[in-house]
């Protein structure tokens, strides 16, 4: 529920609750009092009397304290869900942080083993099969990571120290990962 709408019924409340209650008062004891003893004597007028102030009393303050109950637990809620949803909108930017970070790491184990495959072709080939193995793995990896951070969705653009970000850092990293493994593989 909207809280100002909240407000607005609260703030109704407030007056409609005590004029209601003091126009009913006045209502009992001038007309509807006056004719039950009249009536029925003073027995049945001390009866009603008993009647309408021991259930409208505390009928009032039971559906006085159950709006403000179902109230507070709508903001509880509210409370949570906003609680909730920062920590998956954190969780997210860590999991895509972390994603980068080990795509960045692979990348770089990438362009070492290359390098280290190119060295030792000439002198020992099975070590340089070993090599182009654990490349080829090392490129599934990131090939992987790439697919998970692509699947990711967009963070938005956040303000930090009152400077928008752009695109994220991975973006990048994952097109300029992805050329440099076509060109490696032609």
């Amino acid at each position: 529920m909207d809280p100002r709408k909240i407000s607005r019924q609260m703030h109704l409340l407030h007056w409609a609750v005590p004029l209601t209650l003091a126009a009913f008062v006045v209502f009992y004891q001038l007309v509807f009092a006056s004719w039950i003893q009249d009536t029925f004597g003073v027995q049945a007028h001390n009866i009603a009397e008993l009647l309408i102030y021991a259930t409208g009393g505390p009928l009032l303050a039971f559906l006085v304290l159950d709006y403000l109950g179902r109230w507070i637990q709508e903001r509880e809620t509210s409370e949570l869900q906003a609680q909730i949803l920062a920590e998956t909108r954190e969780n997210l930017l860590l999991s895509r942080e972390l994603s980068d970070d080990a795509l960045q790491t692979l990348y770089a184990v990438s362009v070492v083993l290359t390098s280290l495959e190119s060295t030792l072709r000439e002198s020992s080939p099975r070590s340089a099969r070993t090599l182009q193995e654990t490349e080829e793995a090392v490129e599934g990896s990131m090939n992987r990571l790439r697919e998970h951070l692509q699947t990711l969705p967009a963070p938005k653009k956040a303000s930090i120290n009152g400077n928008s970000s752009s695109a994220p850092q991975s973006d990048t990293l994952v097109a300029d990962s992805t050329e440099t493994y076509k060109e490696r593989t032609r």
